[in-house]
């Protein structure tokens, strides 16, 4: 992230700034890993708001001629970092799953009064389509392609939508 000028103060590179503040918004908090390679500069040079996140940090100078263990370190690091993730992943997939499974053996019992096939219809159909709205400027005035790529973004919940109707 640094930039490192001899002359000068450290600076942050504004294209990983970028990228990282993307990945943040993209995936979500949590859901990326941040790695410093400590050779070319330690964690109080990032910005404050980055340095209070988990960082990764391994020491790999672009002299070192032993690499193996320094490398075999920072895989299990990773290993460590990425496990969460993905169970934290499986978890939300079992329960988006276990939702619409519930809705279905509701529906084949009769029971849509106010199980979780009425929860499903009501609440959590609502939130899903309302993240996937498309975000509007203060003016209210909602792009054509924004609407067509919301639109787009749907696909998966109208075929999870029919598999439960």
């Amino acid at each position: 992230i640094i930039n490192k000028d001899v002359n000068s103060r450290p600076t942050p590179n504004p294209n990983v700034l970028i990228e990282l503040g993307y990945a943040m918004k993209t995936l979500g908090e949590g859901n990326f890993i941040m790695v410093m390679n400590t050779a070319f500069g330690n964690l109080e040079q990032l910005p404050f708001d980055l340095r209070q996140r988990r960082v990764i940090n391994y020491n790999m100078p672009e002299n070192n001629q032993e690499k193996a263990t320094e490398r075999n370190n920072l895989a299990k690091d990773f290993e460590r970092a990425i496990r969460p993730i993905l169970q934290a992943l499986e978890e939300e997939i079992k329960r988006k799953n276990s939702i619409a499974e519930i809705a279905k053996e509701e529906i084949r019992e009769g029971d849509l009064s106010g199980g979780m096939f009425y929860h499903y219809t009501r609440y959590f159909l609502n939130d899903k389509i309302g993240e996937l709205a498309p975000k509007s400027s203060k003016k209210k005035v909602i792009n054509e392609d924004m609407l067509i790529k919301a639109i787009d973004l749907t696909e998966e919940l109208v075929i999870e939508f029919a598999s439960v109707a």
